[in-house]
């Protein structure tokens, strides 16, 4: 999903690249704990009203250009359906301002696959609905 911001590069990279302010732009995020640099934990709003955690580790970082992050999958319920997942923010400058690409790619395993339709459509919903809100909080 990419998005134009009037902003500048490093104003929208140190915003959208900081894993603490994702309550603010990123759909069902609650709150996020940050022990380190390399890791977080997002707390998201089930539907039914329940904060569910979701860990993730830093797998690959351009500074002020693009950041990758894994989520950790082993012993978490998410185990079962998901062979892998990460997510992606890149953040380049254009005559406008910038252009920002958000990404997810998860794979799904097992009898989970079958559901793949949806969780692409789940996916696609998610990542406009976060493009617009980064794009509102940022724009001048």
């Amino acid at each position: 999903m990419k998005v134009t911001i009037s902003a500048p590069a490093d104003k929208v990279w140190s915003y959208a690249a900081d894993p603490a302010r994702l309550p603010r732009w990123w759909p069902a995020v609650d709150r996020v704990d940050r022990p380190d640099a390399e890791s977080y934990t997002r707390w998201v709003m089930s539907p039914r009203g329940k904060a569910v955690p979701m860990a993730f580790s830093l797998s690959s970082l351009r500074a002020g250009e693009s950041v990758e992050w894994a989520q950790v999958l082993a012993g978490t319920p998410f185990a079962k359906a998901i062979g892998s997942s990460t997510e992606s923010i890149s953040v380049s400058e254009e005559a406008t301002g910038s252009e920002v690409t958000i990404s997810i790619n998860r794979r799904l395993k097992g009898t989970a696959r079958l559901g793949s339709f949806f969780v692409r459509r789940g996916q696609k919903r998610e990542l406009a609905s976060a493009a617009a809100q980064l794009k509102e909080a940022l724009d001048a």
